[in-house]
């Protein structure tokens, strides 16, 4: 019984966003889609072949407003947590290539998230366990190819900005391990924000290390089998 903001929020704002790009033909990306019925408006969009993407969080593909059974503030974000079928719905997409991956990244000191539910700001960290979380859920829980699911990380941001706008960020390859069971301890965490509900959650891929530069990488001596470039 707690506030919530209404799903036809998201999904009357996508509509009305789709007929402007209808009608100027402007490149439209939609940030954190939580609702089915958001996802369909955007498939028949890309299927009209209007210059429309969106993406996907890992919070919303891995969690449902099932999961808040307390006055959690941790569990409180825009867009809020759908329903069951909402996130298989987002899961769906994600392994149709509808969605790509983003983070949503939301830190928050703990006073603007220790007030309760109703109370407290939007907002959920999640840039440690990014990586993991999605490979759980895509790729171990849906069965969708490690390729694809680093194509939803990298290769669909790309297109979406253009390699010469990602050149000049000058980003370099990051090196994640899988098959490698282990638990997120929020408390070591390297945010100084802590509102997430993800504490002690297993996981079996990490980021081993985000290389500085080309050589750095090179230079590196990886265990055979178990590390993959990213």
């Amino acid at each position: 019984n707690l506030p919530v903001i209404s799903a036809a929020t998201e999904i009357e704002a996508i509509r009305r966003d789709l007929s402007l790009c209808r009608v100027t033909g402007c490149r439209l990306h939609i940030q954190h889609i939580s609702t089915a019925e958001g996802v369909d408006l955007v498939r028949g969009a890309q299927r009209e072949g209007l210059p429309v993407s969106a993406e996907a969080t890992p919070h919303h593909l891995l969690l449902s407003c099932d999961d808040l059974t307390a006055d959690d503030a941790a569990y409180k974000m825009a867009s809020p947590l759908g329903n069951r079928e909402d996130r298989a719905e987002l899961r769906r997409a994600v392994k149709d290539g509808v969605l790509m991956f983003a983070t949503d990244h939301a830190p928050h000191p703990a006073e603007t998230k220790s007030r309760g539910f109703a109370g407290s700001a939007n907002g959920i960290i999640g840039l440690e366990t990014a990586i993991a979380i999605t490979h759980r859920v895509m790729v171990e829980e849906e069965g969708m190819p490690f390729e694809d699911w680093a194509r939803a990380w990298w290769e669909m941001p790309r297109d979406l900005i253009g390699a010469r706008r990602m050149e000049m960020m000058s980003l370099k390859p990051t090196r994640i391990e899988t098959g490698i069971l282990w638990k997120y301890d929020l408390a070591s965490s390297a945010s100084l924000s802590r509102n997430c509900p993800y504490d002690a959650m297993e996981f079996s891929c990490r980021v081993v290390v985000a290389c500085r530069t080309r050589k750095d990488y090179n230079n590196r001596k990886w265990k055979k089998g178990r590390h993959q470039t990213y």
